[in-house]
């Protein structure tokens, strides 16, 4: 059957305009590539905060993420869901390598990963052992690099990992403990070379005070994984009593079904933000029902010692306890954030709700 010049045309169009479009971007992110003393290449992703470049005297904790290739996109993306629920704002960094094939796992990427990422060569795996070099890297050139390029915080680094990721977390995290903060020990592969990291523990050096640790597995990865990543969560508890240390069987997931799950979790437990008393000044004068100029109320009240905020959304009205993270700064339960301006007697002017932007301002009715 002969085309028309005119649906020639239009497929045309079409095709043209196909072509024409531009790949999906993340917001406010960076690529480069690095290579090592070693002679190494890495690929180097860094997610800045929305507010970065507006901020110049502000500096950030920054999370490091191991399998950049596989986890960056969803760390960089996480990072600002969590946000909204108290977690701060973070530079996030992956360290990948410069892989063009859209399969994670090839060949090339897994011998990358199992060089670096593995402490030891057992016979099967004799591209391995390479961790010390690896940690090496990240401490000399990576790390300082970073923080000569952007505005971290020099005292608040955290290390993530999955898999052999995460065996190699647990290795940075017992033999140089000083180098990060807050560790996510994600399904780690302690079943490498006879379960070789336990034996880490009897040697292991003191984490830094403030210290957090996250370990995570799915609960379909059988023995080989759930098992071993409890039992690490327990000796790291007995090892060091004062170390934090939380973890998580994950119901209804596999080894990389896990992933994105468990690097949102990541980011809310290591970076949970501690809690503060609403005085009884504050707390009588937030108590009542406040509106916003196009009429959207929330209303707070007292029961038993605690603060309960009722909302309203649309077909739905929801109540949650509010709890504070400085006098300025409540949120619901529910991960509302709820930000507390005041006048110049430092009474309770008006309340800011952060659902999306622009932000509504809500003042208290008066009675």
């Amino acid at each position: 059957m002969t085309k028309s010049l005119g649906s020639i045309l239009c497929c045309t169009a079409f095709a043209s305009t196909l072509f024409a479009q531009q790949p999906t971007a993340l917001l406010n992110t960076e690529q480069f590539s690095v290579t090592s003393k070693g002679g190494l290449e890495y690929r180097i992703d860094v997610s800045l905060p929305p507010k970065y470049s507006t901020t110049t005297a502000v500096r950030y904790p920054t999370m490091y993420f191991l399998d950049g290739n596989l986890e960056f996109a969803i760390a960089a993306e996480s990072q600002r869901l969590v946000n909204m629920e108290g977690v701060p704002d973070l530079i996030i960094v992956g360290v990948g390598y410069q892989e063009d094939d859209p399969a994670v796992y090839t060949e090339k990427y897994s011998a990358n990963r199992t060089r670096d990422y593995t402490p030891t060569a057992p016979a099967e795996a004799p591209e391995g052992g390479q961790a010390q070099a690896f940690l090496a890297f990240l401490r000399d050139e990576l790390i300082p690099m970073i923080d000569r390029r952007y505005r971290t915080d020099p005292t608040d680094r955290g290390l993530g990992g999955h898999s052999l990721g995460g065996l190699f977390t647990t290795y940075a995290l017992v033999h140089q403990p000083a180098l990060f903060r807050r560790y996510w020990l994600g399904s780690p592969s302690l079943w490498w070379d006879q379960q070789l990291a336990f034996r880490w523990l009897d040697t292991a050096a003191t984490p830094t005070a403030d210290s957090r640790v996250y370990l995570s597995v799915g609960e379909l990865e059988g023995d080989i994984m759930v098992e071993p990543m409890q039992r690490m969560a327990a000796g790291l508890k007995a090892r060091f009593p004062k170390l934090d240390v939380v973890s998580t069987v994950h119901p209804g997931y596999g080894h990389l079904s896990v992933v994105a799950g468990s690097v949102t979790q990541a980011l809310k437990v290591l970076y949970r933000r501690p809690t503060v008393s609403i005085s009884a000044r504050d707390a009588q004068a937030l108590v009542g029902r406040w509106i916003s100029p196009g009429g959207q109320a929330f209303t707070i009240t007292r029961r038993n010692g605690q603060l309960t905020v009722s909302d309203t959304f649309p077909g739905f009205r929801s109540s949650s306890v509010l709890q504070a993270y400085s006098r300025e700064e409540l949120a619901s339960l529910q991960g509302v954030p709820y930000i507390v301006a005041r006048d110049s007697a430092g009474m309770v002017a008006w309340i800011t709700r952060r659902m999306g932007s622009p932000d509504s301002l809500y003042r208290k009715q008066r009675p």
